[in-house]
């Protein structure tokens, strides 16, 4: 598996922005939905 070096350095911010903001809504919607871990459900 080699990586292409046409891959420039914008292109790869911007996936490991990505990765971030999918990671953290993931996060958010874990804890929202198990109220045992995180407790955001807890007084809906």
């Amino acid at each position: 598996m080699d990586m292409p070096d046409k891959v420039s350095e914008s292109g790869r911010e911007s996936n490991i922005e990505l990765l971030r903001i999918v990671s953290i809504m993931g996060v958010i919607i874990l804890h929202y939905n198990n109220a045992g871990i995180g407790g955001g459900g807890r007084n809906m």
